[in-house]
């Protein structure tokens, strides 16, 4: 049995009338990001996947550098479907993402439940453990759908879960069965 280190992306530069997914990394970001990348290397990860959105795959190209893989690009790695919701302060974001989370098979917020965009995220698991050398596998993501995959394997609070995740962060957990978080870090 392996390991699975999810990695939420880094700190991006937020452009209120650009939807989130097209949004880059800020300064702070790349030095985080870079701070991540070299804790990833130590681990020694087999294979590396991330989402298609922008800041994801910048941080996974940190990841690249620092490790020598192969970046495998998935947009099943991406975030729970929420492009088209309007730009938001903090809290209101906070709170309507705490809600989705809460009710995950109900849509709340965004285009897509939770449940499915977790769903979508497992599968995106299985068909890149297929294509991947054997060992640990890595993965780029987002926050929404990492805690909500982890949560219902593992029985943590998913919106704790999702508000202790850092901007980098990242869990890791047992695979292809994750029943626990072995590590949780954050980079900022």
């Amino acid at each position: 049995m392996g390991r699975l280190i999810l990695i939420k992306h880094s700190l991006p530069n937020i452009v209120e009338d650009q939807p989130s997914r097209d949004w880059n990394l800020s300064a702070e970001g790349k030095r985080r990001a870079s701070m991540l990348a070299d804790a990833v290397a130590t681990m020694k990860p087999a294979s590396l996947h991330s989402s298609a959105e922008e800041k994801a795959t910048q941080t996974a190209e940190f990841v690249t550098t620092a490790t020598g893989l192969t970046l495998s690009i998935d947009p099943g790695f991406n975030e729970h479907e929420r492009s088209k919701e309007p730009f938001t302060a903090t809290v209101e974001f906070e709170r309507s993402v705490v809600e989705a989370l809460r009710n995950p098979d109900e849509m709340v917020y965004g285009s897509e439940t939770v449940s499915a965009a977790a769903h979508r995220f497992e599968a995106a698991l299985h068909d890149a453990e297929r294509f991947s050398s054997p060992g640990d596998m890595a993965v780029v993501s987002h926050g929404t759908v990492i805690s909500a995959y982890v949560a219902s394997l593992t029985g943590v609070d998913v919106v704790e879960l999702w508000q202790s995740l850092g901007l980098p962060g990242l869990i890791v957990t047992n695979w292809p069965d994750p029943d626990r978080i072995e590590l949780r870090q954050n980079f900022d």
